[in-house]
């Protein structure tokens, strides 16, 4: 068009813009902001110790709050269906073990779950599952995980039916000892004879014979080791 002024073409800046190339007011790169992170320092064993107190003692209050009741005497198995960060849910592997005076606050509970799931899908696929907290674990490191067997007592409470005095229902085997030093590959006995009746210049002469041979390896040589044994004369 006549009289047109020629739009300068575009500099900088990702996607045309032009605008504030490194000084965060383009839509592209320098648009964020630097957050400062002050830096955590390591816990101590002292203190690692002083939190796993307190959270025991807020668990201790938390039972008493809600009331809750220990149903079994023995342990019973069951296993983990899912898992969250502080929490899992856990079917029992023989449902005619959970106390009758809990069944109807459990599947109470369940229900309760079922029907906040709102995506398509079924609350841990439709099983009666009971409550696990982490903190009612009692095996040391024991870390739970979907598909792990766990042995456990049952409770009751006023927010449902859940699970403590957890324990692995397959705990690991005791360290083994340590093995023992290889056997060489060849162990050999040399019998070292001098004949003086065969052998008039009176030089010894070596009979070899193999009464072990192990299948472990080792680096020892023949040479070597006939080397080191005594020298036996035979008159």
């Amino acid at each position: 068009m006549e009289g047109a002024v020629p739009t300068p073409a575009p500099t900088g800046g990702m996607g045309g813009g032009g605008k504030g190339k490194g000084k965060g007011k383009g839509k592209g790169w320098g648009k964020g902001k630097w957050i400062y992170v002050p830096y955590r320092n390591k816990l101590t064993p002292e203190e690692i110790q002083q939190r796993k107190e307190a959270a025991a003692k807020r668990h201790v209050e938390r039972t008493e709050t809600e009331e809750r009741k220990v149903l079994t005497a023995d342990l019973i198995e069951g296993e983990v269906l899912q898992r969250a960060r502080r929490h899992a849910w856990v079917k029992p592997k023989d449902p005619s073990q959970i106390p009758e005076e809990c069944k109807a606050k459990l599947k109470e509970m369940n229900d309760e779950f079922r029907a906040k799931v709102t995506d398509g899908r079924t609350f841990c696929g439709g099983a009666e599952v009971l409550y696990l907290t982490v903190a009612d674990i009692a095996e040391e490191k024991l870390l739970l995980t979907p598909g792990l067997a766990i042995k456990f007592k049952v409770y009751m409470d006023t927010k449902g039916v859940g699970c403590c005095e957890v324990v692995s229902a397959n705990p690991a085997p005791a360290p083994s000892p340590p093995a023992a030093a290889e056997t060489p590959r060849a162990i050999m006995s040399v019998i070292r004879v001098a004949d003086s009746s065969s052998n008039s210049t009176g030089k010894v002469t070596s009979t070899l014979s193999a009464n072990v041979i192990p299948t472990s390896s080792h680096s020892i040589s023949l040479r070597s080791y006939v080397r080191r044994l005594p020298l036996t004369h035979q008159r």
